[in-house]
């Protein structure tokens, strides 16, 4: 198991579609507003000018629908989109331990940070069908040198309403079923407390971020990955002269 990531969107300055429509969408936080692909499965070359050099190590492409075996690259480059190769031809979907996984992901992080204006990510639907994409992420991420405490997990989070009936049934409202993420850290050294402040800071509770339990390219990934918003800021505690304590959470956009 490889330490979990904190990972802060970096949002590019102007993107461009070589097919499909919406890719303007993929600059918006929402994952619901989306790009497709032309409805004949055509590949698509996605490209994100950053408009200046940017220091990135991960990508994530997230809520991939209507597809069975998608494939893409990322290249990049400080003067064109087609410079250096970061992913040659991998399968969209991150690993996943469930048959049929409600929502599909991809996430991969490079062995070393780099510094490039220009990025592209050659989709390749490969299904005569509409394919959507709901978010992009470009990243730096932040890694402690120790992982969280054991007693982290998942939940389960419905947004819709049930209400007991005198009859015995149950009145529905309709509504989303998502995933969340809770989790503390036991071993901070001060440098590390600070930087994790420093992202809080940034995001709050109303700016996204990535989350990813393990960053290994492992059966469970694709739960694994969670990308939303942080719940509330509980206060971090010291633990000793030399370790703070944190217990934070996600939940995710869907």
């Amino acid at each position: 198991m490889s330490n979990m990531l904190l990972i802060k969107p970096i949002v590019a300055g102007g993107i461009n579609a070589s097919t499909g429509t919406g890719v303007g969408n993929l600059l918006s936080p929402d994952p619901k507003e989306v790009w497709a692909s032309t409805g004949a499965g055509a590949a698509s070359n996605l490209d994100f000018d950053f408009g200046d050099f940017v220091s990135i190590d991960s990508l994530f492409v997230g809520f991939i629908t209507n597809a069975t075996a998608p494939t893409l690259s990322w290249t990049s480059g400080t003067a064109s989109y087609t410079t250096n190769s970061r992913l040659s031809a991998v399968s969209a979907f991150a690993p996943s331990r469930i048959a049929s996984p409600l929502r599909r992901h991809g996430f991969w992080r490079t062995g070393a940070p780099f510094s490039d204006r220009y990025h592209r990510i050659a989709f390749s639907p490969n299904v005569a069908a509409t394919v959507t994409i709901g978010i992009v992420v470009f990243g730096l991420a932040y890694q402690t040198t120790w992982n969280r405490e054991w007693g982290s997990g998942r939940q389960i989070i419905d947004t819709g309403e049930v209400q007991r009936l005198l009859g015995g049934g149950f009145g529905i409202g309709d509504g989303a079923v998502k995933g969340g993420f809770a989790w503390t850290w036991g071993d901070l050294s001060d440098a590390e407390v600070d930087a994790v402040y420093g992202i809080g800071l940034d995001r709050g509770i109303r700016r996204p971020l990535l989350v990813v339990e393990d960053p290994a390219d492992a059966a469970g990934l694709n739960e694994g990955l969670h990308y939303g918003l942080f719940q509330r800021f509980e206060k971090y505690e010291r633990a000793n002269p030399q370790q703070n304590r944190w217990a934070l959470s996600i939940e995710q956009w869907v």
